[in-house]
């Protein structure tokens, strides 16, 4: 499976501002992502499935375009074909 994505975000609450700068590529059959928490694993994982929008970048699994923020390229949740199990209930 290919894999290529860029993505930036930036998330506000409060006092605090959290900014997420991602850069994969790709040609494994497995992709781990790991780190402590709050380091943005959940939100890599939710912009691929399309349940959050990034500000800037692109998304690309197997050749196809999900996002690209440059060329105005944001695929519809339901037409990406990507699970996305959550960690605790939740329905979607």
């Amino acid at each position: 499976m290919s894999v290529d994505l860029h993505l930036q975000k930036e998330l506000r609450a409060a006092d605090r501002v959290f900014s997420l700068d991602i850069t994969l590529a790709s040609d494994s059959q497995r992709i781990v992502l790991y780190g402590p928490s709050g380091s943005g694993k959940s939100l890599t994982l939710k912009a691929i499935a399309g349940l959050m929008r990034p500000d800037s970048g692109h998304i690309r699994i197997q050749g196809r375009t999900l996002f690209d923020s440059a060329h105005g390229i944001d695929v519809r949740v339901q037409e990406r074909n990507v699970a996305y199990l959550f960690q605790d209930y939740a329905l979607f």
